[in-house]
């Protein structure tokens, strides 16, 4: 979710993750780069109520079983607030700008706080009897968010500004399934039917009024997206368990997309298309976990409305040198229909959508993935590293052909959007540590990684970094007991991301002939350090604990996105120097207090 905070999941629904950084199992095609898998309770409980009430959001997990073979589930989160109400809200405001060119930059940015809320469910019917499961799922949740500013400021006193900002945004999500599970000492069989839909939406609506002893100036800036993207699909496995595991499956998929975006009325970029996808798949493995394991597996996939197949391969290999210690590779080819649309708008700032390829100016994404790595444990210590290397072949940027500020004086604004098509290629190393004794618990993971693109009409066809790129990463958790209370604390930092600074660009340019070096800044640093204390204690007989925390304690203020809105022209008399820019940077969740309570009723 946007601040961070909350998981993508509510945590008494899902009982086990799994992450897939770099080898994704065979039965989950289509994707280039990791996979997370989470999967619920598996087994019939007895009944259980979870309550987990605080100031930021509250959640609920009911489990009902219906004799030996039939349990319901239920699990649900809301926030009823907006969430910066629930610490210090402090929206910045511009101040009067008395010289507003003096300033190398000669740019006037205000942090502003933005509003946000969310919802989430999760649902299941679960049935189970001897060694068959069937299981009915649904998910829904929907986030919104909403920027807005008013602010009136003057420029050396003459001048009077009313600037009006307004971004709302959502996002929503629906999953249902149907899955079925035969468990039996020689085979396994697994079939899934499934409806999967995300609905994402980023309008902004500007206006800028500028007065003065002559003249009012009028500028609005509109910027309108749409994106649909349903998908429903069949899958069936068949797991052999005698004959080295062998696996054989089938799945076809059904993609519904729409995408619409508009820029001042203009309608610059839309799909609205069907496509199907149809794959088979098989995997066995070789050895022994123990010592020498060897897992290939290969992929084929039909990609029907474009009459395109493609072979799959890719193989696992592991090594036990020692008990306590492990060597491992992986190598993967992946093939993607759906496409992560990445969109640049007018005012610089990053959009990501879904797209269905087309094979022309929509390509689809082939990636290829090769791990190196190694386990090692030391008693309560382990260590995990994982070094890889991933290409990627037909990556989309959707940006202007020639970026560059608003003119100060409005008038037929063309901004020229182009579709870019290129590749990208991430270079790394996961190192994670984790310590685990008596009742102290602490894991720090670090990530150095590189992320460039490549595109024959950007940046004279030099690399440059992909707006995910983040070269340093950390994460570090310690949580402890003492008696009845736990304690936590979690530190997270990261490196700016990349983006264009619009700033930079004082007339429009040719995005071919930018020089990486003098356009691309990076954003500041994320730090952020949250802690708590939980005490726990009997209610009523039931489990129950009442807890303190801070979020983001030393109040940093971290930027998700700067975005650069308007040019204000010198003032009469100063036409000799630069025009002031006008923007904003959109910060997450500063230092917030919470207090929780959470009790649970039965086993």
């Amino acid at each position: 979710h946007f601040f961070g905070i909350f998981g993508a999941f509510n945590s008494w629904y899902v009982k086990d993750i799994s992450l897939f950084k770099n080898n994704i199992p065979v039965d989950f095609g289509g994707r280039t780069s990791g996979l997370v898998k989470m999967e619920s309770e598996k087994a019939i409980k007895p009944f259980q109520l979870n309550l987990d009430l605080n100031l930021l959001n509250s959640g609920a997990f009911l489990n009902i079983p219906v004799g030996n073979h039939l349990a319901f589930s239920f699990s649900g989160r809301t926030t009823y607030t907006e969430l910066t109400k629930s610490g210090f809200y402090d929206l910045s405001q511009r101040q009067n700008i008395e010289n507003p060119n003096a300033s190398k930059s000669g740019t006037s940015q205000i942090t502003s706080n933005p509003s946000f809320d969310f919802y989430d469910i999760n649902g299941k019917v679960l049935f189970s009897k001897g060694n068959h499961r069937v299981e009915a799922n649904i998910f829904n949740s929907k986030d919104r968010f909403n920027d807005k500013y008013d602010i009136t400021f003057k420029v050396k006193n003459t001048e009077v500004n009313d600037e009006l900002f307004n971004q709302v945004s959502q996002w929503q999500n629906l999953t249902t399934g149907l899955n079925y599970s035969y468990k039996g000492k020689d085979s396994e069989l697994k079939f899934s039917g499934y409806f999967t839909s995300h609905f994402n939406n980023y309008d902004i609506t500007s206006n800028i009024v500028r007065r003065d002893k002559n003249r009012i100036i009028r500028d609005t800036v509109k910027i309108l997206n749409r994106n649909d993207i349903k998908d429903t699909g069949l899958k069936l496995s068949y797991k052999m368990n005698q004959m080295k595991g062998l696996l054989f499956g089938l799945e076809h998929i059904i993609h519904d997309n729409e995408l619409y975006i508009e820029n001042d009325k203009n309608p610059v970029f839309e799909i609205n298309r069907r496509a199907s996808e149809s794959s088979l798949f098989t995997q066995i493995s070789f050895g022994d976990k123990s010592d020498l394991y060897i897992e290939p597996g290969i992929r084929t996939s039909v990609f029907h409305s474009l009459k395109t197949f493609y072979l799959l391969p890719q193989i696992y290999i592991s090594k036990s040198l020692q008990k306590d210690m492990l060597i491992k590779a992986s190598a993967g080819r992946q093939a993607q229909l759906v496409r992560l649309f990445e969109h640049e708008n007018a005012l610089g700032q990053k959009q990501q959508f879904f797209a269905l390829s087309n094979n022309s100016s929509v390509p689809v994404g082939i990636s290829n993935n090769i791990m190196l790595g190694i386990w090692k444990s030391f008693g309560r210590l382990n260590l995990d590293i994982e070094a890889y290397y991933r290409t990627l072949d037909g990556a989309v940027i959707h940006a202007t052909q020639m970026p560059g500020l608003r003119p100060p004086d409005p008038g037929v604004i063309s901004n020229g959007f182009l579709l870019f098509k290129g590749e990208s290629q991430t270079k790394g190393i996961d190192i994670s540590f984790s310590y685990e004794h008596d009742k102290y618990f602490s894991m720090l993971t670090y990530t150095l990684s590189k992320s460039d693109n490549r595109f024959a009409q950007l940046f004279k066809n030099q690399l440059f970094p992909s707006s995910e790129d983040s070269r340093h990463q950390l994460k570090w958790v310690n949580t402890i007991s003492i008696g009845k209370f736990d304690f936590s604390g979690t530190y997270i930092g990261a490196t700016g991301r990349p983006y264009l600074d619009l700033s930079s660009i004082r007339t429009p340019i040719e995005r071919a002939n930018l020089v990486v070096e003098n356009y691309i800044q990076k954003l500041p640093a994320y730090h952020r350090f949250d802690v708590g204390a939980y005490f726990k204690f009997k209610l009523a007989g039931y489990d129950s604990r009442i807890g303190f925390s801070v979020f983001n304690l030393m109040n940093r203020v971290n930027v998700k996105y700067r975005q650069f809105v308007y040019q204000l022209p010198p003032l009469q008399g100063q036409q000799n120097l630069v025009n002031t820019i006008l923007g904003s940077d959109v910060a997450q969740l500063e230092r917030t207090f919470n207090v929780s309570f959470n009790i649970a009723i039965g086993k």
